[in-house]
């Protein structure tokens, strides 16, 4: 049996991509990890050298040629490649609010500059001193693009247990032994909690969830903390883009947030 982990930007990707690979390891389990994709911020997927990026891990992906495949940028350009393939995985999507705040502030101050998209949107975002404008800028130029990517995405695939950052980051026990039961990976469950526990979120950022570190990458750690960022002006530009995605993800019934 093959497995599956598709992530999304801002939704614990870094870390889950990191565990999975470190215990695969242990276990004997080959994994591939890709997050390039045929959308880009700032128009890279139309450049040749990106094209050709895309094309190159696409047949990678339709091969599958590993134990664990990992696409930390999902969407349904991945599942495509994967149709008619037999595989056990999971999906991890998050609050896009939340999304959009963590954005905000790790591509402002805290993530590693990977790639060329990324190096613009810290110049632009250096450029701005109001929080309020800074969020305006991220969603219409940056994450715009992962909140469509996440958007696309085929809910009803049977192949894919569908969970949340919500879910992993305040029951993380009780949400990873529901991914092993549902995938199958082959991992002992007390070896696996031990090895989860040493990556908490205290452990790793050497502080208490909700105290903030905006040089950090693991900066806050909690839920809904969109709330304490989103002026009207905001949710007005977000409700207009993705008030309906909310909806469909089943963060909100209606618009009146």
């Amino acid at each position: 049996m093959k497995f599956a982990y598709f992530g999304h930007h801002k939704c614990a990707s870094k870390f889950i991509t990191e565990f999975l690979q470190d215990v695969c390891k242990e276990a004997g389990l080959s994994t591939e990890a890709y997050s390039i994709t045929g959308d880009l911020p700032y128009g890279y997927h139309k450049k040749w050298k990106y094209r050709r990026k895309w094309k190159k891990a696409a047949k990678a992906i339709r091969a599958f040629d590993c134990d664990l495949l990992i696409h930390r940028n999902a969407d349904a350009a991945v599942q495509d490649l994967l149709e008619g393939r037999e595989f056990r995985g999971f999906h991890v999507i998050r609050d896009p609010r939340d999304i959009l705040v963590s954005g905000y502030f790790s591509h402002k101050y805290s993530h590693k500059l990977l790639a060329p998209w990324m190096e613009d949107q810290r110049w632009h975002l250096e450029q701005i001193d109001d929080v309020e404008e800074g969020l305006l800028f991220e969603l219409e130029r940056f994450t715009s693009v992962y909140l469509r990517k996440m958007w696309s995405w085929d809910y009803s695939d049977d192949r894919v247990y569908e969970t949340r950052f919500e879910r992993i980051t305040t029951e993380p026990q009780a949400e990873w032994d529901a991914v092993l039961d549902f995938t199958g990976l082959p991992f002992d469950r007390d070896w696996f909690h031990e090895r989860l526990e040493a990556r908490s979120f205290d452990r790793l950022s050497k502080r208490k969830k909700g105290k903030e570190d905006r040089q950090s990458h693991f900066r806050k750690g909690i839920v809904g903390d969109w709330r304490n960022h989103f002026t009207d002006r905001v949710k007005d530009a977000f409700r207009k883009d993705f008030g309906q995605m909310l909806i469909d993800l089943g963060y909100e019934t209606g618009m009146d947030w």
